[in-house]
C-alpha cells in the first residue's frame, strides 16, 4: 500500500488543521487583549453610592462579641440575597468612612 493510500495520511499540503488552529488561537488571544483593557478602562465601583455600611459587635454564644461590618444596599425597592463572609485576618479597614 502507497502512502497515499494510507488511512488518514493527506500528505504535507493536506492538514489545514493547524493553520485554522493558529489562526483562531491569535484570535482568542486578540480578543482576550481588548477585554482585558477594556476591563481596566472601567472607572472604579463606588462602593458608598450603592450601600449604606453599618458597624456593630454581634454576640457568640460563648459570650465573645464578634466584630461585624455589614453593607446594607440604598437600593430598599426590591429585595436582595444575602452574602456573609468570615476571615480569619480581620477587616483591613475601620470606621464609619472607611
Amino acid at each position: 500500500m502507497s502512502r497515499k493510500g494510507a488511512r488518514g495520511y493527506k500528505g504535507a499540503q493536506g492538514y489545514k488543521g493547524a493553520r485554522g488552529f493558529s489562526r483562531a488561537f491569535v484570535g482568542a488571544v486578540a480578543v482576550a487583549i481588548v477585554l482585558a483593557a477594556a476591563a481596566r478602562a472601567q472607572p472604579p465601583y463606588d462602593v458608598k453610592a450603592h450601600y449604606v455600611k453599618g458597624e456593630l459587635f454581634i454576640p457568640m454564644r460563648d459570650g465573645v462579641k464578634l466584630f461585624t461590618i455589614v453593607y446594607t444596599p440604598r437600593d430598599a425597592t426590591k429585595t436582595y440575597p444575602l452574602l456573609m463572609t468570615r476571615t480569619a485576618y480581620g477587616i483591613a479597614t475601620y470606621g464609619a468612612d472607611a
